[in-house]
């Protein structure tokens, strides 16, 4: 995995003196992290289990294990939300990102303010706006403290930045230690993150282009064809985008790391001007994300119209997944869930002809969903068949919501009428 580094000031490598150890660092951070001086060469799955984070996704290509955590749980002296450790391909730790006080997981604040809600907070601006403040203050007391905590023991850190290109970049302050980088960025009182990742990874400056040559071979290679006519693209990554509205960050991740790009929801929904509770401006979130994309040679496509499976069956084919703008209906949700873990019991002719038959209904049903606006949502087409009518769709919410699908008619009742794609 390629990070980018622009770095404001240089930034040496030259490690604590040896009497800092493994253990020590342990210590400060609260967790069992390290076994040894070298976290890169240690196994990701081991490492996830020692710290009892679950596995939210694999693939051939990464890894990720992700906590969302109890509100008594402390690291490196504070409340984190989110606890991220990502595995490369050989499955060894590859980096961590460890998100604290942010916009986007503000549960325990909204509720100590009486608000049950995040439909409730947005009704009420004057909540809102005084939430925003608390959890800007949160966030400086805690960048104090983390500061102060490593200091301690690592010493004085370089204040440089970091990121992809200059829509992303984070100001951070940075320590090394034995190959190791600790990087403390705190982003317009958006959020508050600690990130981990080998120090050689961070002293690079430049994005390894992706060639249509090699792109191209590797997602055609990832779409299976079913006997009873699915067209599926498999080992993209999962990411839960916790109990929030991430959706549209969390898609972007899911995406960029199945191209091979390193992708953070948290830093996307910095791109994408993501609020309280979680809602993110599309239009901001495609033009940072696409200014990413540039950088390893590739480009994000938009499209308008309707959900016709031709429309997008052409990029399901060469493996390329579609991200689709479109309304959660709740009653509709269900049914798709309740439909597709019954559509994997349908093993034969006979069973895909009764199958089909029970999709009248749907069909049917889905001119009673045209007038709902609201509960706007992000998900991925992953897949089509044309011998059923339906689209295979993903959405960030876990491993049961990997694959769900759906009818076009009911497809066409509900979408927003914009689909993105990054291509080469």
């Amino acid at each position: 995995m390629v990070f980018i580094l622009a770095a404001c000031l240089p930034a040496r490598a030259d490690d604590k003196p040896s009497d800092v150890a493994y253990d020590d660092l342990n210590s400060i951070f609260g967790l069992s992290l390290w076994s040894s001086d070298d976290l890169w060469s240690e196994p990701a799955a081991a490492t996830a289990a020692r710290l009892k984070w679950p596995r939210e996704s694999k693939t051939a290509d990464d890894s990720s294990y992700r906590l969302y955590t109890r509100p008594t749980v402390q690291v490196l002296g504070e409340h984190p939300y989110s606890l991220a450790l990502y595995g490369d391909a050989d499955g060894n730790v590859a980096y961590l990102s460890l998100m604290f006080a942010n916009e986007g997981d503000v549960q325990d604040l909204m509720q100590q303010d009486g608000v049950k809600s995040y439909e409730e907070l947005m009704a009420k601006p004057t909540e809102k706006n005084l939430l925003a403040t608390k959890v800007k203050a949160l966030i400086d007391q805690e960048v104090k403290s983390i500061q102060a905590r490593v200091t301690g023991l690592l010493g004085k850190p370089k204040i440089t930045s970091f990121g992809q290109d200059a829509s992303s970049t984070e100001s951070v302050l940075r320590w090394d230690w034995n190959g190791h980088s600790i990087l403390l960025a705190s982003e317009n009182g958006k959020y508050l993150a600690v990130r981990i990742l080998p120090t050689a990874v961070a002293d690079q400056k430049n994005a390894k282009r992706i060639t249509q040559e090699s792109i191209g071979k590797k997602l055609q290679g990832q779409v299976t064809h079913r006997d009873n006519g699915d067209v599926v693209i498999q080992n993209i990554p999962m990411v839960d985008q916790g109990p929030k509205g991430y959706c549209l960050p969390a898609t972007w991740e899911r995406d960029l790391r199945y191209m091979g790009i390193p992708a953070d929801m948290y830093m996307l929904a910095m791109l994408g001007s993501t609020g309280i509770g979680g809602a993110t401006s599309t239009g901001k979130m495609v033009q940072g994300v696409g200014n990413m994309v540039r950088n390893y040679g590739l480009r994000i496509f938009r499209q308008t119209g309707n959900m016709q499976i031709l429309n997008f069956a052409d990029k399901i084919d060469h493996g390329i997944p579609v991200m689709w703008g479109m309304f959660v209906v709740d009653k509709l949700n269900a049914e798709l869930t309740k439909r597709s873990k019954a559509r994997t019991a349908n093993t034969t002719p006979a069973d895909w002809t009764a199958y089909k038959k029970t999709l009248m209904a749907a069909r049917t049903a889905s001119y009673g969903y045209k007038n709902i606006q609201d509960n706007g949502h992000m998900c991925m087409i992953i897949g089509y068949n044309l011998k059923t009518g339906e689209i295979a769709i993903s959405d960030s919410w876990g491993a049961a919501f990997t694959e769900r699908w759906i009818t076009v008619e009911e497809a066409q009742a509900i979408t927003q009428g914009e689909l993105y794609e990054v291509t080469f």
